[in-house]
């Protein structure tokens, strides 16, 4: 492995600086996704067990304010959320490789990127540089790594409405107390 000197790691650094700009942008993309497709199901999952909290509390139970059940349980599910999709977040390299394969580049945007780091110097990763910063002016990281609402994000809304509806409208029944 040739280990460059820090004056050519920098020469190299500039020469491939739309490749790695790319590659951030579309890790910063894939991050977005990940949170936004985990967060949908765990809100879903969350507000219906505390809907069915709410429930049970206004039919049988002392009548505790439904922010008390709705609030935990969101704040939970945002914090879980935000902790997978950290969890799961990775860095530039493979954030070229997703614009790569989305794309269908062939693998020359994260070849550069990783060839760039090991030998500056041979012909061949000049020219998959080169290759790779052409391709980088052309491609958005916003067409290859697509960032959207799933379909848990329509329902988690309405639980949640449903919840507070209840838990503002509906009194008190105490249905177990003789």
């Amino acid at each position: 492995m040739n280990q460059a000197d820090p004056t050519t790691r920098t020469q190299i650094a500039d020469r491939i600086a739309r490749t790695r700009k790319l590659a951030r942008n579309a890790s910063r993309r894939r991050f977005a996704r990940d949170l936004l497709s985990v967060t949908g199901p765990a809100m879903t999952i969350a507000l219906a067990g505390s809907l069915v909290g709410i429930l049970t509390d206004r039919l049988i139970g002392p009548g505790i304010d439904w922010w008390l059940i709705a609030g935990p349980a969101a704040g939970i599910a945002l914090v879980a959320s935000l902790a997978i999709a950290l969890r799961r977040r990775t860095g530039d390299l493979e954030g070229a490789s997703e614009v790569d394969r989305s794309m269908l580049l062939e693998d020359r945007l994260s070849s550069a990127l990783a060839l760039a780091e090991r030998d500056p110097e041979n012909p061949f990763v000049q020219m998959a540089i080169a290759d790779a910063e052409h391709l980088a002016s052309r491609v958005r990281a916003r067409q290859a790594v697509k960032v959207g609402l799933g379909r848990s994000w329509i329902a988690w809304p309405v639980i949640a409405a449903a919840s507070i509806a209840i838990g503002m409208t509906m009194q008190p029944m105490h249905l177990l107390k003789d």
